[in-house]
């Protein structure tokens, strides 16, 4: 293509006109906090820029900044409004995002403590893209009672709290203890000691020619209670001993209570335990116990019995007894006394019940349910 004019010739060659392929820079202009610019060494809420954002690699800022404006642009100056920019925020943003001249900036707000990386693009009024582009490094720090350090020392405190509870625990179960074992060893050396020792006097007086048969028969009376007394204290001290908690010296005991109470009076017993398992509290071995004693008393008074069936099981959280006699049995099961009464205010100091059952000629049983929870 030819055109003439006023001072010469000028040729145009529409096919040597090139596509610019320049990748212009990309910078950072500018830095605000709220909305307001900082400018190097201002603070700002306690924020100091200490350089240039423009020479900026890395930038932290505290969780109380939470609201951040990054500017930036393409160093060229050919044709600057048809520039185009996108930047991404690696960290928080998914993708991209697109803007032009016009909008040369990203805000951001209420980020979480972290690190990210700001990545800025741009390209020329041709559309040729500097993929390189520009990055910053970004450490929002967290709040103090969001640092690893804050985290570690209530950990330790935690821990030192627990700790000292448990050795307060301990050391109140160590007195508690010690407390029992005392009473326990009281009782057996000194009332037991006492008991004893009135029972073998009283029974020593009764043989004596000098007294008469209604003064034995009071004599023989008091040993008789001063020994079923000792027994029973026994059993409570056997109860209270700290050292007794685990189920086979519980099991042990019920074969010691069968074999003295049943055998010496010619009785028959079959006896059926369970295996050994977890201790049992005082609570359930001392009501157990004397309700145990208590129903074998009475079949040794009343039922005119030759054999005895006890069988003890455990299932989930209770301990289920049978004790079943061959004696006479009964129409009515007695329901009313002293012994029946103490034996229904034990069981149900289990959580438990107990129950009789019964007819003429075909013996009694007994059934006892108590929870190992109590």
């Amino acid at each position: 293509m030819y055109f003439g004019g006023m001072n010469g010739l000028t040729v145009f060659h529409p096919d040597s006109i090139r596509e610019d392929d320049y990748q212009p820079p990309i910078v950072l202009t500018a830095f605000k906090l709220f909305n307001t610019p900082v400018t190097v060494g201002q603070q700002y809420d306690g924020f100091v820029l200490p350089q240039s954002i423009t020479d900026t690699d890395e930038l932290i800022l505290s969780y109380r900044e939470s609201v951040f404006t990054l500017e930036f642009s393409a160093l060229m100056f050919s044709q600057p409004m048809k520039h185009t920019y996108a930047y991404r925020l690696e960290g928080f943003d998914k993708d991209w995002n697109y803007t032009n001249a016009k909008r040369r900036f990203a805000t951001y707000t209420n980020l979480d403590p972290g690190t990210y990386t700001f990545h800025v693009k741009g390209s020329n009024h041709d559309g040729v893209w500097n993929e390189y582009g520009r990055t910053l490094k970004i450490i929002i720090t967290p709040p103090w009672w969001e640092t690893w350090w804050f985290r570690a020392l209530l950990i330790v405190g935690i821990i030192s709290v627990l700790m000292l509870a448990y050795k307060y625990r301990v050391r109140q179960i160590i007195k508690i203890e010690k407390l029992r074992a005392d009473i326990a060893s009281d009782l057996h050396d000194e009332v037991g000691s006492s008991l004893g020792s009135i029972a073998l006097m009283t029974e020593r007086m009764a043989i004596h020619p000098s007294f008469e048969n209604q003064e034995r028969e009071k004599l023989l009376t008091i040993s008789g209670v001063a020994r079923r007394t000792l027994e029973a204290m026994s059993d409570i001290v056997w109860a209270i001993q700290p050292y007794v908690g685990r189920r086979d010296d519980f099991f042990l005991r019920i074969k010691e209570i069968t074999a003295e109470l049943l055998t010496q009076e010619h009785l028959t017993y079959r006896l059926h335990l369970p295996e050994k398992g977890a201790p049992l509290s005082m609570l359930i071995r001392k009501n157990t116990v004397l309700i145990y004693k208590e129903i074998l008393h009475n079949i040794l008074k009343h039922s005119k019995a030759s054999h005895v069936l006890i069988d003890i099981a455990l299932h989930g959280h209770a301990m289920y007894w049978t004790i079943q006699d061959n004696g006479i049995g009964m129409n009515n099961p007695i329901k009313t006394g002293n012994g029946m009464k103490n034996m229904k205010k034990r069981a149900e100091a289990l959580g438990g019940t107990i129950e009789f059952s019964s007819e003429q000629g075909q013996g009694v049983t007994i059934k006892l349910v108590c929870q190992l929870s109590s």
